[in-house]
């Protein structure tokens, strides 16, 4: 007989205070200058007798492994949760603060950064306290609101724009859990892009298109919706060149994805009113692996690089030698899914090779996981060129991307963990 499944949601609030600096673009000016919406750490707890594992979603920008490992250190030791079994995704929101101290901080950046990781383990332990007896549920959609951002010329890249022709994954996938009694609990939604419809002259905090969607859902479906973000490495939103007001097309494309969201969400309900359900079953499990990562060939930083902003010096992920990165790889399964996760910014074109190759029904693939050590490309893009092989990782101050053969690696040691989860 199967394992009665618990579920708990908890949330709290991580807006940063007013002259913050914001983290996703090097040309900002000034700290922040408005709170356009309030950013969130929320927590969805799974557990059965015998394992429990813990989601966190949070509206940053990045959080770098330093703190991705206090943070599950605060989380096992308020819920006995073991640290393989915590992940982390982040939203990987541009308009998001920093998080993480650095010595170029004003004292309320610091207590900032300080406090961060207490009220993200916080909500991990709300989530416990919250658990009942649920039932969970798989649905897809797709909303076309993403696009291939590497535009070619001749083989290369020639701009960061819109390749209409380029890989792209343009479904939403939904986790949707309920009480026994058919009561909305929570819903995890995953979908690919870059969340960068605000940019500067905006300093403004917010979640982005996020933000916007997760209010439409959550009104209208009292369910608390965890943003999962996907391998958004090389997607941006689509029709940014469009002359549009910044607020527009991000109600605009908030409302897209949150329509689609509710959508799916209730197509998928336990009725089975409007639609058929794919309900799971209980099982749970988790699965890790870090590789060392060689970095490729280093170069020098362009000149306007070179004269970044101190504050985006916080990100740099610890080095393994003068020339090597540690990355982690995480799986964990919940009946019929999987979520697997990589500590970068990943190519669409590896999460497909992943979800292509998995033994499970449906699976997730998540870039921004447990840290974030920069791109992932795919082997054609480093012959292709362009901002994310050429010059990225310096934002990461890093000496160099990641070597070409990071990409089979990291698809290589996803389907493994993959299989052993489906296995077990």
């Amino acid at each position: 007989m199967a394992d009665v499944l618990q579920a708990g949601v908890g949330r709290a609030t991580i807006t940063p205070p007013l002259g913050t600096w914001l983290c996703g673009f090097g040309n900002r000016e000034h700290g922040c200058d408005a709170i356009l919406d309030d950013l969130y750490a929320t927590s969805l707890v799974l557990a059965t007798d015998e394992t429990a594992i813990a989601i966190v979603s949070c509206d940053v920008c990045g959080l770098p492994t330093q703190q991705v490992a206090t943070l599950r250190a605060l989380v096992t030791e308020r819920t006995g949760i073991p640290a393989p079994n915590i992940l982390i995704n982040t939203s990987h929101t541009h308009s998001g603060p920093i998080t993480s101290a650095s010595a170029d901080m004003s004292a309320p950046e610091l207590a900032y950064t300080t406090t961060l990781v207490h009220a993200m383990a916080g909500s991990v332990e709300m989530a416990q306290q919250s658990l009942e007896t649920c039932r969970v549920s798989h649905g897809a959609g797709s909303v076309a609101a993403n696009v291939n951002r590497r535009v070619l010329r001749d083989g290369k890249v020639a701009t960061m724009g819109e390749n209409l022709g380029g890989a792209i994954d343009r479904t939403l996938q939904m986790l949707r859990i309920d009480t026994v009694e058919g009561e909305p609990l929570a819903a995890l939604v995953h979908y690919a892009c870059h969340p960068v419809v605000l940019h500067p002259p905006s300093h403004a905090v917010s979640a982005d298109f996020i933000g916007v969607a997760r209010g439409l859902f959550e009104a209208a479906t009292g369910a608390t919706m965890l943003f999962l973000q996907g391998a958004c490495g090389n997607i941006n939103p689509i029709g940014q060149r469009v002359e549009v007001d910044m607020q527009e097309r991000l109600w605009g494309m908030g409302s897209a994805v949150g329509a689609e969201a509710l959508e799916v969400y209730s197509l998928n309900g336990l009725n089975g009113a409007l639609g058929e359900i794919e309900p799971l079953h209980s099982e749970l499990g988790a699965a890790q692996e870090t590789l060392i990562l060689d970095l490729h060939t280093p170069n020098d930083p362009p000149p306007r690089i070179r004269t970044q902003t101190p504050a985006l010096r916080y990100w740099t992920p610890p080095l393994v030698g003068e020339n090597q990165v540690e990355f982690e790889v995480q799986a964990l399964r919940i009946g019929d899914v999987a979520l697997v996760g990589g500590a970068g910014e990943v190519f669409i074109e590896l999460a497909q090779a992943v979800q292509e190759r998995s033994p499970f029904a449906h699976t997730m693939y998540l870039g921004y996981t447990n840290g974030d050590v920069g791109y992932i490309p795919t082997v054609a893009a480093y012959a292709e060129g362009g901002y994310e092989v050429d010059s990225a990782h310096f934002h990461y101050y890093l000496p160099a991307a990641v070597a070409p053969d990071s990409a089979g690696r990291v698809v290589n040691a996803s389907v493994a963990l993959l299989e052993s989860l489906h296995e077990s």
